[in-house]
């Protein structure tokens, strides 16, 4: 068994875990930073106005819940995506120029490649309902996000909240997770890449509400990138998915409630049966992007295996002409045990990537870090 493979995956993989990490540690910083400004504003401002500390201090208690504050919050947290990101590049030397390039795809297969992953979207919803569900039998519920359940009237909170959802996000976390981790771990196999930055792009969103959703328009996402070799079809199908639910969510907050049940199931039905049409009847062309996702091991992980195999085939034949006659066949079938032996693991399988994965420091972390966070969403009924 060769095992010289192993300290590099960890070490991608570790690098890869590591840029999720600073990006939680970034969105925490950034959580702190703007709370401490907010509450020096606010204690500033009601001391001026003549209000004792004793009423400040109760009211003080209103501040994380402010609606600006959480507009700030998700306006600024794309680009803690981005510096994550740059750094995540620096670590895993993943190259941004080439993901950049056009998008390939022609207008009639990039809507039947969105129409299909608006689907999933539209979809995921009903696993969430289920799960919420499940957990209504232990006297559970999932909770949406503060910016999700109470999306902001003001105008400016409105616009910095939809810029940070519909552009930010978008453009940040496809250059982090499609970009960065999906191509760092792609020596090792598209579908071991794909799947990995899917989880991490499901587990960054903290909450159940979102997780199950963001995971498989992770792995869609991921399987549109590999086939296109660019970050822009994504970047742009990721933005559709999010503006959507922003201007669904504006559109139902103003209306009653049993009329948005009724709305609700009939658009989420709507989308869904378009986009399972469409997609069965563009199966040939939808087909085609799921090829991306074969084993493709790096060509040089291959041919270096390749040539160490060769050195040691010439030295059992070398030490087989030295050794006579007699103990020739016996050397031939050493190297024909070497052959077969070095041909079966050129390249990483999915065993040892998947142990590398679960014992890397940094998985690890983030895995216990972002669990942490998604129990928290879960309350009590």
């Amino acid at each position: 068994m060769i095992t010289s493979d192993f300290p590099h995956i960890r070490s991608l993989v570790n690098r890869a875990s590591g840029a999720l990490l600073l990006y939680l540690l970034f969105i925490i910083g950034l959580a702190v930073i703007l709370s401490v400004i907010w509450s020096m504003v606010f204690v500033i401002s009601a001391l001026s106005s003549g209000q004792d500390m004793a009423t400040i201090l109760a009211e003080s208690e209103k501040l994380a819940f402010d609606p600006l504050l959480i507009a700030m919050t998700v306006f600024l947290s794309p680009f803690m995506a981005v510096l994550a990101a740059l750094v995540g590049r620096s670590l895993t030397h993943v190259k941004f120029k080439p993901l950049f390039k056009p998008n390939p795809l022609n207008a009639s297969i990039f809507a039947v490649v969105a129409l299909a992953i608006l689907g999933i979207s539209f979809a995921s919803s009903y696993l969430i309902h289920l799960i919420d569900s499940l957990l209504s039998l232990i006297s559970l519920k999932v909770t949406p996000p503060e910016f999700l359940a109470h999306m902001p009237t003001d105008p400016l909170a409105g616009i910095l909240v939809a810029a940070g959802i519909c552009i930010g996000a978008p453009l940040a976390e496809e250059i982090l997770f499609r970009g960065v981790i999906l191509h760092a771990l792609k020596p090792y196999g598209n579908s071991f890449a794909v799947i990995v930055s899917a989880l991490f792009f499901g587990l960054i969103h903290g909450n159940l509400v979102q997780m199950p959703g963001a995971f498989l328009i992770g792995i869609a996402l991921g399987i549109v990138t590999l086939h296109t070799r660019s970050l822009w079809p994504a970047i742009i199908i990721h933005a559709i998915n999010n503006t959507t639910s922003v201007l669904l969510h504006y559109l139902f907050s103003s209306m009653e409630e049993s009329l948005i049940n009724i709305l609700d199931i009939s658009i989420n039905v709507s989308v869904i049966l378009l986009a399972l049409v469409v997609t069965i009847i563009n199966w040939r062309k939808i087909k085609i992007f799921l090829n991306a996702m074969r084993h493709r091991p790096d060509q040089s992980l291959e041919q270096g295996q390749s040539v160490i195999g060769n050195i040691n085939m010439n030295m059992v034949v070398a030490e087989s002409l030295n050794s006579g006659v007699s103990d020739y066949l016996q050397q031939q079938t050493k190297a024909s045990s070497f052959s077969k032996q070095n041909t079966s693991n050129s390249a990483p399988y999915w065993s040892r990537r998947w142990y590398c994965f679960w014992t890397s420091w940094s998985t690890l972390i983030a895995l216990i870090l972002y669990s942490i966070l998604l129990i928290a969403s879960i309350k009590p009924i």
